[in-house]
């Protein structure tokens, strides 16, 4: 009798175990290393961003392209050892969410850009007319080497957040469907949708009627002329259709948009050192692949408004020059808010740059 109680409890208890221990714990999957010398650790990643399936939007994706490079090449170069799966189009979260996910270590890799709510730094990529064209942004920006990506990687850093690789990507024009804008006056009868961020606000509030509205909202928003104007690249107004409900568009560049490869710090050191460096060269080589798809778009984009309907303004130098020397007159509050510090760095940096590049 005691014998079988004994049994009975010995079973009860492993039962218990198993009930207590819910899911099984997920392993990294093993796989047999083709030196013959045992088993190589094979590592599955995940990457949110709220930008397009370029499998789905293929034209001006630059951001999309540059995502897929990525992870064809980490595949490729790791001989499958590494493999990262994209989820596109916010369906792990908006750019804040995945942002705070990845500072977190709740999610592996972001695709996007760190913003001024979460750190009023990160508002310098926002300052208008920082750089004057895809080059500079190379430069300074979209290289390991560029000054203004150690400095965007050190204040990053800060946060356990590693920044492995920077795109070039866009500048910002202008849509809108009532007349041709040249110049900072013309838009005193516009209402126009701004994204939320203090810098952008303090740019456009001042020279016309700005609203705050959501992106998916837009369309509807300028096809009732709820508002009048939006500022976007050029691309992203074609493949998003803009021309069908303004047919004005003003080439004024007024800000870049530029996205990188965020990682957390789980998934860093997660990688041994040289998996990590593969990882790291891949990012860089996919930045480098979108520079060039950016320069096939900025060149093509406008030709194709025109074909679309969409009346396109080119600014002269004399007209540009009015926009920049307006931005200028914004540079206090622009460094009160990023903070003087670093924006004087970041300043000091692009001046820099110009002067050697004159």
């Amino acid at each position: 009798m005691k014998k079988a109680l004994s049994l009975f409890l010995a079973s009860m208890m492993a039962l218990s175990l198993v009930a207590c221990g819910g899911s099984p714990k997920t392993e990294t999957p093993q796989t047999e290393d083709p030196s013959g010398g045992g088993e190589a650790k094979t590592y599955e990643f995940t990457l949110g961003t709220d930008c397009s399936d370029p499998a789905l939007s293929p034209d001006y994706n630059g951001y999309g392209a540059q995502i897929a490079k990525f992870c064809e090449l980490v595949a490729e170069k790791t001989d499958g050892q590494v493999t990262i799966t994209p989820y596109y189009e916010s369906v792990l979260g908006g750019q804040s969410e995945l942002l705070t996910q990845v500072r977190d270590n709740e999610l592996d890799i972001f695709y996007g850009q760190a913003q001024s709510n979460f750190d009023s730094r990160f508002a310098f990529k926002a300052i208008p007319f920082l750089v004057t064209d895809l080059d500079a942004l190379h430069r300074l920006l979209a290289n390991p080497e560029g000054e203004l990506y150690k400095l965007y990687a050190s204040a990053l850093e800060e946060y356990g957040i590693h920044l492995i690789g920077q795109g070039v990507g866009t500048f910002r024009g202008l849509f809108n469907n009532r007349h041709p804008v040249a110049v900072p006056e013309d838009m005193e009868d516009l209402t126009m949708r701004i994204y939320e961020d203090p810098v952008v606000k303090y740019f456009w509030a001042p020279i016309c009627n700005a609203s705050v509205i959501s992106f998916n909202e837009v369309y509807t928003a300028l096809q009732t002329k709820t508002c009048d104007a939006m500022e976007i690249a050029a691309g992203v107004g074609i493949y998003s259709k803009f021309y069908e409900v303004c047919n004005h568009y003003s080439n004024i560049d007024w800000q870049f948009m530029s996205q990188g490869f965020l990682v957390s710090d789980k998934c860093w050191n997660a990688l041994p050192e040289d998996l990590r460096q593969i990882v790291v060269d891949c990012a860089w080589e996919s930045s480098e692949y979108e520079y060039g798809l950016e320069k096939e778009f900025a060149a093509q984009a406008m030709g194709e408004l025109a074909t679309l309907g969409c009346e396109v303004y080119e600014l002269s130098d004399s007209e540009r020059q009015a926009w920049v020397d307006y931005a200028r007159s914004h540079a206090d509050e622009f460094r009160e808010y990023i903070g003087a510090d670093f924006y004087d760095q970041v300043m000091a940096i692009v001046d820099a740059d110009a002067a050697a590049n004159a």
